[in-house]
């Protein structure tokens, strides 16, 4: 099974040092850009091409060493990217790299990696026939062994010496366990590296039927079963063994990507912070065009709210700090933002809903990979003591994600928002 490559986000790399993957994306430049003697990744993607595996880490994530395989960190994007996927209302050019097109397919990589993770779990799906024996032990079956055996008569009673008996065994040629086998098989092929995984599989289970045929089986199996677990299993391999059907003369790039991982990195913050905004953006205050001659409509839409002894306004900025920093434009929206609320919050509506948060703070939120929150610093304009000021800090972002794909809703988080009430 092929090792992945490991990259960054929005970083240079020499074509001579990698010629494989410079020639296999040249034809895809919405996800790479290739030059003569460089290439740049545009997408924080997990994807898989022909004999490459390659996986793009979010800007700033961490150093990535040269020729080492990041399996655990590879795994947390994966889990996170489809997080996101399911839980987001996207953009139509989101789901393209998300969900796949005409050249990408997202949801091959999708299934296998549910697949792979139940199966490491659970194991195959095995299905049970009963059979009719004798000389076991097993369910006596009385009709069976009446209409076909000669008793012998021990005090003018019947004796049945080798009763036919009922037992269940593994069916290995079952429909369902046979598909799961070749399945799974492929997938580790592929995608075993994201596992770890070094165990024997058997690589060459084979298909049991053409394609077509093993999904129409498949579906009938679907109706016919009722454990949740199998349901799922079943209906996973229906989509894997769909998007083979489909791709069978055109190969796709297998992959899980997002060319906006500020939006991700938005869905992250908003998750550590327990983020309020839908529970308060009726309190907002709204610009409105008032005009005889235009329409239009603007909204003011901070990122998060997260509220504890004060409301605290958080922007989640998905910036390299070390590099550059937010502009003119996002400082005075996030002033803005705090000046609205502090201006309605002895409003009846506001002591309603907020009747303990007199205070209102403004933060940025970067991802950073060195402390588990780190304070970079803070805007404000002098002499202008009403506008405040917002402050910035870095949040570990390997953890950041892991606690994020992984639902964990305490311990990181709970450091996470208590740090931010110290620093304020």
């Amino acid at each position: 099974m092929p090792q992945p490559i490991c990259f960054s986000d929005g970083t240079y790399y020499d074509c001579s040092q990698y010629p494989a993957v410079s020639d296999a994306l040249i034809e895809y430049p919405d996800i790479c850009t290739v030059n003569a003697k460089s290439f740049q990744f545009k997408v924080v993607v997990v994807l898989c091409f022909s004999d490459l595996s390659i996986v793009v880490f979010p800007k700033n994530y961490k150093e990535l060493l040269f020729g080492k395989t990041y399996i655990s960190e590879s795994k947390t994007l994966i889990k996170t990217l489809l997080r996101y996927r399911r839980e987001n209302l996207l953009e139509e050019n989101e789901r393209k790299y998300l969900y796949g097109d005409s050249q990408l397919n997202g949801n091959r990589i999708a299934s296998a990696f549910f697949l792979l993770e139940d199966y490491c779990q659970n194991g195959y799906i095995t299905r049970q026939s009963e059979i009719s024996t004798m000389g076991q032990s097993g369910s006596i079956d009385w009709v069976s062994t009446v209409n076909k055996q000669n008793p012998v008569f021990s005090n003018r009673r019947p004796v049945y010496t080798d009763p036919i008996v009922r037992k269940r065994k593994i069916d290995n040629n079952n429909i369902v366990h046979l598909t799961h086998r070749y399945v799974i098989s492929e997938c580790f092929k592929e995608w075993g590296w994201l596992f770890d995984y070094d165990s024997s599989i058997d690589y060459t289970s084979p298909l049991p039927l053409p394609i077509n045929e093993t999904i129409d089986a498949l579906r009938k199996e679907l109706q016919q079963t009722f454990l949740a677990r199998e349901v799922h299993v079943i209906r996973e391999l229906i989509n894997y063994m769909s998007e083979i059907s489909g791709s069978d003369k055109i190969k796709k790039l297998d992959i899980i990507a997002t060319p906006y991982f500020s939006f991700v990195w938005e869905a992250i913050c908003g998750f550590l912070f327990d983020n309020q905004y839908s529970r308060l953006k009726s309190l907002l205050p709204q610009p409105i065009w008032e005009s005889e001659i235009v329409n239009g409509s603007i909204a003011q839409r901070p990122d998060i709210f997260y509220v504890n002894d004060a409301l605290f306004i958080l922007d989640a900025k998905y910036y390299n700090y070390t590099h550059n920093i937010p502009g003119w434009h996002d400082v005075v929206k996030q002033m803005f933002y705090r000046h609205t609320m502090v201006s309605i919050r002895e409003s009846r509506e506001y002591q309603r809903v907020l009747p303990f948060q007199k205070e209102i703070f403004n933060a940025f939120l970067f991802p950073g990979n060195d402390q588990d929150l780190l304070y970079v610093g803070k805007v404000y304009v002098p002499k202008l003591v009403d506008m405040g000021e917002v402050r910035a800090f870095a949040i570990n972002q390997e953890k950041a994600m892991d606690t994020y794909s992984k639902r964990e809703s305490s311990g990181f988080c709970a450091m996470l928002q208590s740090k931010i009430r110290e620093y304020f």
